[in-house]
């Protein structure tokens, strides 16, 4: 009678190389899975600031009522608010209880996890913890406030805005542009490292 005598377990080696490889592929993949976290997370916010601006711009004109979005660094949030009558006014006026409400399409401050700095006039760099924005009934928009720039980790987008309510986002990036992306100032002057998506 024979008897076989081959081991049925795994041998050190063969482990040993497993979990070599184990250790290889998650190396290689939790890079990824973290710069893809910041990715989506950047992308949110800047999608939550682009639905207030676009709710601001429609339903200024829509209500024929002022709009003001007002950022604010240090509370990771940024709130939409509508006066609370008519307002054909062109002056942008300060957030205050009895002139402004919360809009109602957006009655709650929306939480941003991303650095979120205003920009204040076209010369000056993004720098502003706190600022306001006025979406008129004409359907121009304030010009304290031209532009928001939203950091994640590595990542950045701006939004810049024209007089006339609308506006372009770019995207930082650390090589060129394609001609049809890049991004230029008020001067048509070419900004590096930042690409335009919109």
């Amino acid at each position: 009678m024979l008897i076989n005598k081959s081991s049925n377990g795994l041998s050190l080696l063969e482990v040993l190389v497993v979990l070599a490889i184990i250790g290889l592929v998650a190396a290689i993949s939790v890079p990824n899975i973290s710069s893809w976290t910041s990715s989506r997370i950047i992308n949110e916010d800047l999608g939550q600031i682009k639905k207030l601006i676009d709710y601001a711009k429609v339903n200024s004109v829509k209500e024929r009522k002022m709009f003001l979005l007002v950022n604010n660094e240090s509370n990771k949030s940024i709130q939409l608010f509508e006066t609370k009558n008519t307002n054909n006014s062109t002056s942008c006026a300060s957030y205050n209880s009895s002139t402004f409400e919360n809009a109602s399409g957006y009655p709650e401050p929306q939480t941003i996890t991303s650095s979120l700095l205003a920009q204040r006039g076209s010369s000056n760099g993004f720098s502003e913890s706190s600022s306001e924005l006025c979406f008129y009934s004409d359907g121009t928009i304030s010009t304290n406030t031209t532009g928001y720039e939203l950091r994640h980790k590595s990542d950045a987008y701006r939004i810049l805005f024209w007089l006339t309510g609308f506006y372009e986002t770019h995207r930082s990036t650390e090589g060129s542009c394609p001609d049809n992306k890049k991004a230029y100032d008020i001067n048509n002057n070419v900004i590096q490292n930042w690409c335009e998506t919109s």
